[in-house]
């Protein structure tokens, strides 16, 4: 089996990557600098070549790239995911938390992104599976989840700001990809990873502590949002128990 996934200069990509290889997927990188993004023949000559079994987009990049690779994989018949956000929804958007049923009407510039790809997908391959994904969180300082931002917020002013009313969907980025993985067992469609089912902001981070005990914590109120997503269909780790875990 061979999986050909963009992005994987990036944060989360590698680790799924990594996740896939474990249960014998050979991974092939799109490479931009090699491989057009926007010269449909070399594109396609580039997929029919590589021949993949899964095609994971990941990248950031135009939507006229991803209408390619949605239309191609629809035609040589290759499994295509589409790793949208949950940022496709409004914070003020009900009922919540966020099922699939819910019509995004994204607030920020990068949610409107991420929805246009998935209509673009959706609309060039009707089988497009789509991953709407929460805020990763890794183990190291220096890239771009949650972790990082917390070391920035250290490193800047000497001390956390979490909010107790700020309900973020949230998962370890080897849990996200664990959940990608069982999708693809699954039939085409729209899919939530998010393991926070219970936990504020503040609760996050306080657990986080016992993992980075030079945080420091400082409680506020404010953001005052809800976006946790919700969805029965994936079996996912409650995000507590990962941290739990990760401290023994």
């Amino acid at each position: 089996m061979r999986s050909l996934l963009t992005g994987l200069n990036g944060t989360l990509a590698p680790v799924v990557g990594d996740a896939l290889q474990q249960i014998g997927y050979s991974i092939v990188k799109y490479d931009r600098q090699k491989v057009s993004t926007e010269n449909e023949e070399e594109v396609r000559a580039f997929i029919k070549k590589e021949n993949p079994d899964l095609l994971m987009h990941f990248a950031m990049g135009s939507n006229a790239w991803t209408e390619m690779l949605a239309r191609i994989t629809h035609e040589m018949n290759i499994q295509y995911v589409y790793i949208s956000s949950v940022s496709v929804y409004n914070p003020d958007q009900k009922p919540r938390p966020f099922s699939k049923d819910l019509e995004p009407k994204p607030k920020e510039a990068y949610g409107t992104y991420k929805l246009n790809g998935e209509k673009t997908s959706l609309k060039a391959n009707p089988n497009t599976y789509i991953a709407r994904l929460s805020w990763q969180i890794g183990h190291d300082k220096g890239s771009n989840n949650m972790l990082d931002q917390l070391y920035g917020q250290m490193q800047d002013q000497g001390f956390i700001e979490a909010s107790s009313k700020f309900y973020p969907s949230a998962a370890f980025m080897e849990d996200t990809a664990k959940g990608l993985i069982e999708m693809l067992d699954k039939a085409p469609g729209i899919y939530h990873l998010n393991t926070n089912q219970n936990l504020s902001f503040l609760d996050i981070v306080t657990k986080l502590k016992k993992l980075h005990p030079s945080f420091v914590i400082k409680e506020t109120n404010d953001p005052a949002i809800d976006v946790r997503m919700v969805d029965e269909t994936l079996n996912m780790p409650l995000l507590e128990d990962t941290i739990e875990s990760l401290v023994k």
